[in-house]
C-alpha cells in the first residue's frame, strides 16, 4: 500500500488539501541509457553539484536514462544513511541542490545504517495550499511488534536518551484496539522488521507554482517529506488515509494523557516523548487535529504542527531549521543521533568534509565540520593531529572544494552559499585571506578541482545542466574560462586524476555502464580513452597514487573502485599507459565505506580513510598495497 501526505503553506494554512490515495499507480523508471557519442572530444555530462572527494558527499553511482530520469546514490561521512535517488526531467540544478543539502542534513544528524529510495518530481499544481507532497510504501505491523522492536532498539542505542524515555513511556495497551500500524517502509526497513523494497520508498513532488527562493525554503520542505515517507513520522490515528502509525504513540493534551481523539474531545494535542511530562507547547507546537469534536475539519497530516516548523506548515522564503523539538521526534522513533556516538574525540557531532594539505607540510590534513563549526586536525607522521577551530559560524556557506588555488603551496578552501563562490587562501599560521571570486554563479555548480594544466594553480571545474567548463586559475585569481562540453548527454564526471604522470589532471567520466577519461595535454584540447564497456555495478570512489608509482617524476593516480551490492574494494593500479592491473583490496567491506583518500602520514603514497558511520580509521598504504590499518576515532 502507498500513503499521500503533504506539507501545507503557512499563509492561508489549508490542511484539508492533502490527498489520500492509496492506489496511485505506481511511477515507473526506464533505466536505458544513451548511447554516447564517442569521439576525440565526447558529448559528456557532468555529476550535478557534488565533489566526489571534497565536501563529505560520496556519489556511489550514478546514471541518467534516455527518458530524462536520473538515478544517483549517495552516501555522506559519518552516517550509514545511504540515499538512493531518482529524479525525474522536472527536476531543476537548484532543485537537486536543495534536495542534496537537505539529504546530508538528515543523514548529518542521524547515523543508522539504512539506504532510502527517494523519487523527486516537480509539478505546477497552481496555489492550492501545498507546497509539496509525498507518496510513500507502507509496512504493516501489530502493536506488540512495533513495541518490541523499538525495546530492542533502544538496547543497541544506550546513548539515545530520547529513544529511551520513549519506549519506557510506550503504551501498556494496543491504542489502535487490534487495527495495527502503517510504518513507512523504509523506518520499517530501518527497525529490522523487513527487508522489502519496492523501486522507490518515497516520491516527493515539489510545487513549483509557488515562488521558491530555492534555498532554505526547499530544504525545509524536501526534509519535511524524507522524514515521513523515508524516515517514518507519520501518524493517523485511524483517520488520516484510515490507518494509525507510529507518531500517534507520542500524541498528549495540555494535561498529560495520551490523547488518541483527533480533536473529538475538543483537546489540543502535543508531542511528549516522556508520556506527557514535557509537552511542545512549550515550543509553541501543536499537532493538526482533523476533528473539531464532532466535524471533520480538515484530512491533513497528523504528525504536523500547525505552526511553522520544518515538520509543521512552511512558507516559501522561510530560514527556519529543524527545531530542537523535530530533533526530539525523529530520536524518539529510533534515529540514532550522531552526537550520541562519539564518533569524533575532539567532541561529538562533527563529521569529515574534507581533505587538503593546510600547512605545505607534505601531509593531507582533515577538515572537520559540525553545524556552522568547521575546524581541521593538523596531521604529522605519526597521525597525532593538532586541532584547530577555523570558524564557529559558517552563516549559509559551505565548503566545495579544497586545493591550491593560487600555487603557494598551501591548500585553499573554496566557499558557496548558493549564488555566491569565495575561497579562503591559506597561510602558515591559519589564518587565511578572504577572496570573493563570483557574486552570480547563474546555476554553475562547482564539481572539481585539479590543475588541469600543470602551471602550478588548481583549476576550478564547473557544470551547469549539459554544459560543463573550467576556471583556469592563476597565482592572482584572475582566471581563464573554457568551455569544455555544450552537451553532456547522459555522461557524468565520477574523478579526476593524473592517471598517465604526465603532470596534467585529467577527468574520469562515466554513463553508468561505459567508464572512459579525457587525458589532458595542457591545451585543454584533451585525448578521449574509452577504459571499459562495461563496469557492471561498480563505482569510481577515489583517485591517488596508492603504490607510490611515478612517470617521469609525476606520481600516477590509481583508480578506487566500489561495488556496493557485493560489498567489495579494488583498485585499478595505473602504470602511465592506461593499461592498469587489477588489486582486490577487500571482499566484503562488512558496513565501511571510503570518505577520503590523502596522503595522511607523509610517505608519498595515499591512503585510503574509511567510516562505518560511528568509527573513522585509514588505510595506510605501501608499494605493495599492504595496508596497515589506523583507528582515528572510535563509537561510545
Amino acid at each position: 500500500m502507498r500513503l499521500t501526505n503533504d506539507r501545507s503553506i503557512r499563509n492561508g494554512f489549508d490542511p484539508g488539501s492533502s490527498d489520500q490515495n492509496d492506489n496511485a499507480s505506481q511511477s515507473s523508471d526506464d533505466s536505458t541509457m544513451v548511447n554516447a557519442l564517442i569521439s576525440p572530444l565526447p558529448v559528456l555530462s557532468g555529476i550535478g553539484t557534488i565533489s566526489l572527494a571534497g565536501d563529505g558527499i560520496h556519489v556511489l553511482a550514478m546514471n541518467t536514462g534516455q527518458d530524462g530520469v536520473t538515478t544517483q546514490s549517495v552516501a555522506f561521512s559519518g552516517s550509514g544513511v545511504v540515499f538512493n535517488n531518482i529524479y525525474t526531467g522536472n527536476v531543476s540544478q537548484a532543485y537537486e541542490n536543495c534536495i542534496i543539502t537537505a539529504e546530508q542534513t538528515l543523514a548529518s544528524t542521524w547515523t543508522n545504517s539504512v539506504t532510502v529510495t527517494e523519487e523527486f518530481d516537480a509539478q505546477a499544481e497552481g496555489r492550492n495550499g501545498e507546497l509539496a507532497s509525498n507518496e510513500f510504501w507502507v509496512y504493516d505491523v501489530s502493536y506488540a511488534t512495533l513495541k518490541s522492536a523499538l525495546t530492542s532498539l533502544a538496547s543497541e542505542e544506550s546513548n539515545n536518551t530520547y529513544l529511551q524515555q520513549a519506549v519506557a513511556h510506550l503504551p501498556g495497551t494496543d491504542p489502535s484496539g487490534g487495527a495495527g500500524f502503517e510504518l513507512s517502509l523504509a523506518y520499517a526497513r530501518m527497525l529490522g522488521l523487513t527487508a522489502q523494497t519496492e523501486s522507490y520508498d518515497d516520491e516527493v513532488v515539489l510545487n513549483t507554482s509557488y515562488n521558491w527562493s530555492y534555498g532554505q525554503d526547499v530544504i525545509n520542505t524536501v526534509e519535511h517529506e524524507i522524514s515521513e515517507g523515508g524516515m517514518g513520522r507519520v501518524g493517523g490515528l485511524g483517520d488520516q488515509n484510515s490507518s494509525w502509525s507510529i507518531m500517534d504513540l507520542f500524541r498528549y493534551n495540555s494535561s498529560g494523557q495520551a490523547d488518541y481523539t483527533d480533536g473529538r474531545d475538543g483537546q489540543m494535542t502535543y508531542f511528549s516523548y516522556n508520556g506527557g511530562a514535557t509537552l511542545s507547547s512549550s515550543a509553541g507546537l501543536t499537532f493538526n487535529n482533523e476533528y473539531s469534536g464532532n466535524t471533520r475539519v480538515n484530512s491533513g497530516d497528523t504528525a504536523d504542527f500547525i505552526q511553522q516548523d520544518v515538520f509543521g506548515t512552511g512558507n516559501t522564503g522561510e530560514t527556519n531549521t529543524l527545531s530542537q523539538t523535530d530533533l526530539e521526534i525523529m530520536d524518539a522513533l529510533g534515529w540514532n543521533p550522531t552526537g550520541s556516538t562519539n564518533s569524533v574525540p575532539l567532541q561529538d557531532g562533527w563529521n569529515i568534509i574534507a581533505g587538503g594539505d593546510f600547512t605545505n607540510n607534505g601531509i593531507t590534513d582533515i577538515l572537520w565540520q559540525e553545524g556552522n563549526q568547521v575546524g581541521v586536525w593538523l596531521e604529522n607522521s605519526g597521525l597525532n593531529p593538532t586541532w584547530a577551530l577555523l570558524t564557529s559560524n559558517t552563516a549559509g556557506w559551505a565548503v566545495v572544494g579544497t586545493s591550491d588555488y593560487n600555487g603557494d603551496g598551501y591548500s585553499d578552501i573554496l566557499w558557496s552559499n548558493g549564488n555566491e563562490l569565495g575561497v579562503w587562501l591559506e597561510n602558515s599560521s591559519l589564518n587565511p585571506t578572504w577572496k570573493l571570486l563570483a557574486t552570480n554563479s547563474a546555476g554553475w555548480s562547482v564539481i572539481g578541482s585539479g590543475d588541469f594544466n600543470d602551471d602550478g594553480t588548481a583549476d576550478i571545474l564547473w557544470r551547469n545542466g549539459n554544459q560543463v567548463g573550467v576556471w583556469l586559475e592563476n597565482s592572482s585569481l584572475n582566471p581563464t574560462w573554457k568551455l569544455l562540453s555544450a552537451n553532456t548527454n547522459g555522461w557524468s564526471v565520477v574523478g579526476t586524476g593524473d592517471y598517465t604522470g604526465s603532470g596534467y589532471r585529467d577527468i574520469l567520466w562515466s554513463n553508468g555502464s561505459e567508464f572512459g577519461v579525457w587525458l589532458e595535454n595542457g591545451s585543454l584540447n584533451p585525448t578521449w580513452e574509452l577504459l571499459s564497456t562495461n563496469i557492471n555495478g561498480w563505482s569510481v570512489v577515489g583517485s591517488g597514487d596508492y603504490n607510490g608509482a611515478t612517470n617521469n617524476g609525476h606520481p600516477v593516480d590509481d583508480i578506487l573502485w566500489y561495488n556496493a551490492n557485493a560489498q567489495e574494494l579494488g583498485v585499478w593500479v595505473e602504470n602511465g599507459s592506461l593499461n592498469p592491473t587489477w588489486k582486490l583490496l577487500s571482499a566484503n567491506t562488512n558496513g565501511w565505506f571510503v570518505i577520503g583518500s590523502g596522503d595522511y602520514n607523509g610517505d608519498g603514497v595515499s591512503d585510503i580513510l574509511w567510516s562505518n558511520g560511528s568509527e573513522t580509521g585509514v588505510w595506510l598504504e605501501n608499494s605493495s598495497l599492504n595496508p596497515t590499518w589506523q583507528q582515528l576515532t572510535k563509537s561510545g
